[in-house]
């Protein structure tokens, strides 16, 4: 038998052992079976001998037939080559897991209510009459910018500036009675200087309040914004109160959102807030600039 320098691993010389033992069971035990059936086939004498190296003996008669010794050894065989294979992946067992490690500590956990709401212009009016006559020239129509003061319609003025012109000469006419008694001295009475004083007050009203009314016959801007309405057209015939233009301040925008009530307290005044577009990916940043104290019916839960 030939001898090996190198040394087998510890499971591989036990499953050789293993190996060879359950050869030489096999081989004795066919040995014993061919001798007692008594046909020519098994060893005569029922001896058999085993070398060291664990190969079958051999029958002092005849041979016996090794196929199923043949069979059994193969499996055997097969059974220990296949030990440390699986030994060799149970022990390498699963990969581990990359794992993330974070210092626990305590913050504040913000509370985000997404809510639909309304745009609108921050100053919306409507510019209406002031005086009564018909329109002679509509200066700016749907969709123009205009600024603080600038003229949008013009309302026939020949009556109001007649009306001033009367009023002129009964003012001028009440300075000059009251004048004259107070040149008077002693001759005039103190109740007669007394109802030349009124009258020239009373002219002075009517002189301030005929200026106004032929200064109203100019519509003008109240804010800069842009026209979103014309309702007047020249020839139009209007009366104080009259709307003439819709006026919208449209450099700042408004929007205004229903809280349902189970959140309002979390809603005051300068929160954070993110307004986003419908069509839009990118949010615009603000803050709540009002709230409401009254609370709605249909906010409440049901």
């Amino acid at each position: 038998m030939r001898s090996s320098s190198a040394v087998a691993p510890r499971g591989e010389r036990s499953c050789r052992r293993g190996r060879l033992r359950r050869e030489r069971e096999v081989i004795v035990a066919a040995g014993e079976g061919r001798g007692r059936s008594g046909r020519g086939s098994g060893c005569s004498g029922g001896a058999v001998s085993l070398d060291r190296g664990g190969a079958a003996g051999q029958c002092e008669g005849r041979a016996a037939r090794p196929a199923r010794v043949v069979l059994l050894t193969a499996l055997f065989a097969a059974a220990c080559t296949s030990a440390p294979v699986d030994a060799g992946k149970a022990a390498a067992g699963p990969q581990p897991r990359a794992v993330e490690v974070a210092e626990a500590r305590a913050a504040p956990h913000p509370r985000i209510l997404t809510l639909s709401g309304t745009l609108a212009a921050l100053e919306k009016v409507q510019v209406a009459a002031r005086v009564e006559g018909p329109i002679t020239e509509v200066k700016v129509d749907l969709g123009d910018r205009v600024v603080r003061e600038q003229e949008l319609a013009a309302i026939r003025p020949i009556d109001y500036r007649a009306r001033v012109s009367e009023v002129d000469a009964s003012l001028a006419q009440a300075e000059i009675d009251v004048k004259r008694l107070e040149s008077l001295g002693g001759v005039a009475t103190q109740e007669e200087l007394e109802r030349a004083r009124t009258r020239l007050a009373g002219a002075k009203a009517q002189r301030s309040q005929a200026s106004r009314q032929l200064g109203d016959t100019t519509v003008r801007a109240p804010f800069a914004g842009a026209i979103a309405a014309r309702h007047v057209a020249p020839g139009t015939y209007v009366k104080p109160g009259t709307a003439l233009f819709d006026l919208v301040a449209d450099d700042k925008l408004r929007l205004t959102v229903e809280v349902p009530e189970r959140y309002a307290a979390l809603v005051q005044v300068g929160t954070p807030a993110t307004v986003t577009l419908k069509d839009s990916l990118v949010g615009e940043p603000g803050e709540a600039g009002r709230r409401s104290p009254r609370v709605r019916a249909r906010s409440r839960p049901r």
